[in-house]
């Protein structure tokens, strides 16, 4: 027979530099806090500041861990094949190579709520995980550090809103969200600062991971992977409209599209009569051309709008 521990609090200590954890929960628990604590070591631990296991068969639900400040190695680290339902992370200071590894969890990582947290100078991932579901990612800040990312890993119905990712230092590859698969993840006014890279998608069939109204100021590659739903973002242009001219006698011209990305549609109206058939051809990252069968006797004027 396993007890369950229930509505434990730790509150208001110091923990002493060790090798291995400073708290272990393991299923089955529910209730537990941990708040208003400092917890250092000289050396990275074996495990991590806080160490949760899941348990095959069995619960970690309502776990809060909040206003701790974390130093060196991994602050929070989970295992295991079982569940971890309705973990709050709340107004943390993370300045650690890790602030949160769920990367060795067979079970189910869900119902995480991360929210007001400071990532300060993580060295590799301020939260990576294997898989998250169902989760809240929401008014964070991520200050990159030498090869970095800021989150990274599978996510699905989970929302990423609010949140400041800013590098420093002369770092060549920092990433601030990099998802290899996903499903229904919103990634919504957020803030990028010179950053190497905003946001990857890597998924082949993800439906509506969606990316708007965010910022990018100084982002070398803004969004980049397979396609998502983009726009509103400022800095990283999507639709764009404007106006062509084709001279007399000729039968082409090439309009700079000032978008960020490649057009996959460009409409164009003709605003006179044409002397032939109009269409479209070399759509490129920077351009595209508006072709005419027969060369106008006049300049024709030709309204365009393209789109990613």
């Amino acid at each position: 027979m396993t007890n369950q521990a229930n509505d434990i609090r730790i509150e208001y200590t110091i923990f002493e530099p060790n090798s291995y954890a400073d708290v272990m929960i393991e299923a089955p628990a529910e209730g537990i806090t941990i708040s208003n604590c400092w917890m250092e070591v000289s050396s990275p631990q074996t495990i991590g500041h806080i160490y949760i296991h899941t348990v095959a068969s069995y619960n970690l639900i309502n776990i809060n861990i909040q206003n701790i400040r974390f130093y060196s190695g991994t602050s929070i680290y989970v295992d295991g094949n079982g569940t971890t339902f309705d973990v709050n992370v709340v107004a943390n200071y993370f300045n650690a190579t890790q602030a949160i590894n769920a990367t060795n969890v067979t079970g189910i990582v869900s119902r995480w709520k991360i929210i007001g947290n400071n990532f300060n100078e993580a060295t590799q991932y301020g939260i990576n995980v294997s898989k998250m579901e169902n989760s809240t990612i929401v008014g964070n800040f991520f200050l990159a550090k030498d090869s970095w990312y800021g989150i990274y890993g599978d996510l699905y119905q989970t929302a990423i809103n609010d949140n400041v990712f800013m590098n420093y230092g002369s770092t060549t590859s920092s990433t601030a969200i990099y998802i290899p698969a996903g499903d229904l993840v919103t990634i919504v006014g957020n803030t990028f600062l010179y950053i190497v890279n905003g946001i990857y998608y890597g998924g082949s069939n993800g439906n509506d991971i969606v990316v708007a109204h965010n910022s990018f100021e100084d982002v070398t590659t803004p969004i980049s992977g397979n396609p998502i739903i983009i726009g509103q973002n400022g800095g990283y242009i999507t639709v764009n409209s404007g106006q062509a001219i084709i001279s007399s006698g000729s039968t082409s011209v090439t309009v700079n599209h000032g978008l960020s990305c490649t057009p996959s549609k460009v409409l164009i109206t003709p605003l006179g009569q044409p002397s032939g058939n109009l269409w479209i051809s070399n759509i490129t990252n920077t351009s595209f051309a508006i072709n005419i069968s027969t060369a106008p006797s006049a300049n024709l004027s030709v309204a365009w709008l393209a789109e990613c």
